[in-house]
């Protein structure tokens, strides 16, 4: 190392409480709100028994079994119960940041898609302290976005004392809940067991003083050196004052809303943005999370904004910006999706866009995925960090003994095909994410689609003969009907599950007679020679959709008809096929 500098506190140490946006013994209540609420008037104690760790561990386990639909999908019984057996044992002989690390681990379900049940680690049930500063996995490293000293954003962080960065996050990802391993780099970072707390780097050896964090870094100009990071309690006025003021960010622009590697180096940022460029007529939505602004303004007041300027302006291209949506309440964004399927200036291949990052996920995952099923989009940007099919919502649950409070999901949302093998959501046009592009404000994925062009699709013609081998209503599982019409000679196919809006809509291209694309990227019909039933090619996988002759009622349906015997079939067939229903 070139150089050993330690953290200088003075501006921050004195942080006067009168200046803060909120008292400092309110953090935990507005960190975790949900924790907070079932710790009230409950006191977290500084020692437990080996056999109240080992009971914790217990609960946790009978929780997961009771309250996660399907935790068999998620973690088989025999692998459930070998894995508390296995952590049981080695509470005897861990530290209690050790133990605390055996419930995360615990709650870390190996299956993908089962990141929101988790242990949040910013609760007053752990009491861990926080490094000031917060980093950002880009493609070519990890780079430290905001700190308590200005000076050090902008730097890549090489090494943790003296493991190395990459082995710092491989140490961390086995306590991290996530639906795939781009989520388990993100979440290293915030969520389950954010990268800025100090007490799981000591619980496994890469630190040895909580109090104290070396970091070894290197500058925008090249220079190594060693930086030791003072730990502060996130409920200190200290703590604070660095996570909710504007800081002095050297070479970095503030207005970097569509970089995602803005998220943890600004403090607030406006539920959505919209834009309209008369040189060019691209219309910008910047989604940051999906929720109403307000009770007076909606999603639906914004979905009236858009078709109001699509319906009175020229629009070359719809970019709706998800780099930075890390969620919010996945219904609420059905006007926007009903609008981009059906306004005929943005449902275009080649005028309507979807950018997609890591950050992207939760509601923001289930966006895209129903962009992808019912919309002509093409996305840009990098491979999302949401499994298409996941288990979402989630209710929290305290821990008898040690207060932590898990949260557990437990709302199945299948948006990709039943039982797809796919674990994210790939780009059609791919950009990787590099420092540079954040640091000098360089939005390559916004250059990329500007510059797009679809490749053009060369189809036939087909006879009424050769249609009509297509049209019709299939069944492609217990619980999904196809239908393919034919429309002012146009093919279509909607698939449908029993939601209100169909699961799949889009239109069918002829590229041979046996052969129709479809507007979504790699997903086909097939036709084969002898064959009574069609394949949906969706990606790598096919499947079967056998003819019907006669009607084929939805579950749903058969409910709404009184026919409730039949509905519990058609169910339970679903599930002894491996479905996982909800949502």
């Amino acid at each position: 190392m070139d150089g050993d500098e330690a953290t200088n506190f003075k501006s921050y140490s004195t942080a006067k409480t009168d200046t803060l946006p909120f008292p400092p013994e309110q953090f935990y209540h507005r960190a975790t709100p949900r924790s907070e609420r079932l710790t009230i008037g409950q006191d977290v104690p500084d020692t437990m028994s080996v056999e109240q760790w080992q009971a914790d561990l217990d609960t946790l386990a009978s929780l997961i079994r009771q309250r996660i639909p399907y935790y068999e999908a998620a973690t088989n019984e025999d692998e459930l119960s070998r894995r508390v057996d296995s952590l049981k044992q080695l509470v005897p002989d861990q530290t209690r940041d050790q133990r605390i690390l055996s419930i995360m681990e615990l709650a870390n379900l190996p299956a993908l898609g089962t990141g929101h049940t988790r242990v949040r680690s910013t609760q007053r049930a752990l009491g861990w302290r926080a490094v000031p500063l917060f980093p950002y996995r880009f493609a070519d490293g990890v780079y430290i976005m905001s700190a308590i000293n200005p000076e050090w954003i902008g730097s890549k962080i090489l090494a943790i004392n003296k493991t190395p960065i990459d082995e710092v996050y491989k140490a961390l990802s086995k306590y991290v809940s996530s639906d795939n391993r781009w989520d388990m780099w993100r979440d290293v970072e915030e969520y389950s067991i954010q990268f800025r707390w100090a007490n799981h780097l000591k619980a496994l050896g890469i630190i040895d003083d909580i109090k104290e964090v070396p970091i070894q870094i290197q500058t925008p100009e090249g220079e190594r050196k060693q930086i030791r990071v003072q730990t502060l309690m996130p409920n200190s006025a200290e703590y604070i004052s660095f996570a909710t003021r504007s800081p002095t960010r050297p070479r970095v622009s503030e207005d970097l809303q569509w970089s995602p590697g803005a998220e943890p180096q600004r403090n607030t940022e406006p539920n959505y943005k919209l834009s309209y460029r008369d040189s060019t007529d691209i219309l910008y939505l910047d989604l940051n999370i999906i929720v109403h602004e307000s009770e007076d303004w909606t999603l639906n007041h914004l979905a009236d904004s858009l078709r109001h300027i699509a319906d009175h302006n020229p629009i070359n291209k719809m970019v709706i910006d998800l780099r930075t949506n890390g969620g919010g309440n996945s219904s609420d964004a059905e006007p926007l999706i009903q609008l981009f399927a059906s306004h005929p200036k943005f449902n275009q291949r080649g005028k309507l866009y979807t950018l997609i990052s890591p950050e992207a996920t939760s509601a923001g995952g289930i966006f895209a995925m129903q962009m992808e099923r019912r919309t002509r989009t093409i996305f840009a940007g990098e491979n999302s960090s949401f499994n298409p099919n996941i288990w979402g919502e989630t209710v929290p649950a305290r821990l008898p003994n040690s207060k932590i409070v898990v949260l557990l999901s437990h709302t199945m949302h299948q948006e990709g095909m039943p039982d797809t093998p796919r674990t994210y959501l790939e780009p059609d046009i791919k950009v990787p994410m590099t420092s540079g592009q954040h640091f000098n404000n360089l939005d390559l994925t916004m250059k990329a689609v500007k510059e797009h062009k679809p490749r053009p699709r060369y189809t036939i013609k087909l006879d009424v003969e050769e249609k009509e081998k297509y049209t019709g209503t299939y069944q492609i599982s217990p619980v999904h009907r196809a239908t393919i019409t034919e429309a002012s000679g146009q093919l279509h196919l909607q698939v449908d599950d029993g939601a209100e809006e169909p699961f799949i809509d889009t239109a069918l291209y002829p590229l041979s007679t046996h052969q129709l694309a479809t507007d979504i990227t790699d997903v086909y019909i097939d036709r084969r020679l002898g064959n009574a039933h069609l394949d949906l090619i969706w990606k790598d996988t096919t499947y079967v959709m056998n003819p019907l002759n006669g009607d084929f009622e939805l579950p749903s349906e058969l409910i709404r008809a009184g026919k409730l015997d039949e509905a519990e079939k058609r169910l339970k067939s679903a599930i002894a096929s491996g479905m996982k229903l909800g949502g």
